[in-house]
């Protein structure tokens, strides 16, 4: 290979990698904007999406939501948030569900529709790609 092509690989190469990097945006964690809750740590955010922790810090029951298990921000949230493999989530809530100390929570499919179940439900809580976040919802906690 001359220098030249090896020169136009590496361009590409770098090209695909920039996109790909662009492609992929932030995870907000949103609430409900009546939710009384400004700020919350990846620990609790973690608590709540396992089922450990039933409320939110306001005292307000959390009606935790997930993408899609289809969705590659699932995946994303799994791994960057809740330290778990999508096949090691799904284990842990079989685990959860046959000892009957929880059950997931209930999953939608894509940004709009957490965005719509967060903002019409009371402790409602799920995360989003943070470039879909609007006025409907409060961000508290931003995942790169």
């Amino acid at each position: 290979m001359s220098r030249r092509q090896h020169g136009r690989r590496w361009l590409l190469a770098a090209a695909l990698a920039l996109a790909a990097g662009a492609a992929q945006a932030g995870i907000a964690v949103i609430v409900n904007p009546q939710a009384g809750v400004e700020q919350l740590s990846k620990a609790q955010v973690k608590a709540i999406f396992l089922g450990k922790r039933k409320k939110l810090p306001s005292g307000e029951a959390a009606q935790p939501v997930n993408q899609d298990e289809a969705s590659p921000l699932y995946a994303a949230f799994a791994k960057k948030v809740l330290g778990k493999s999508p096949a090691r989530l799904k284990s842990y809530w079989s685990a959860q569900i046959f000892s009957g100390r929880a059950t997931p929570p209930k999953a939608v499919g894509g940004d709009d529709a957490v965005k719509r179940f967060v903002a019409s439900t009371p402790g409602g809580i799920g995360y989003v790609d943070s470039a879909a976040v609007d006025g409907s919802v409060r961000v508290v906690l931003e995942v790169e």
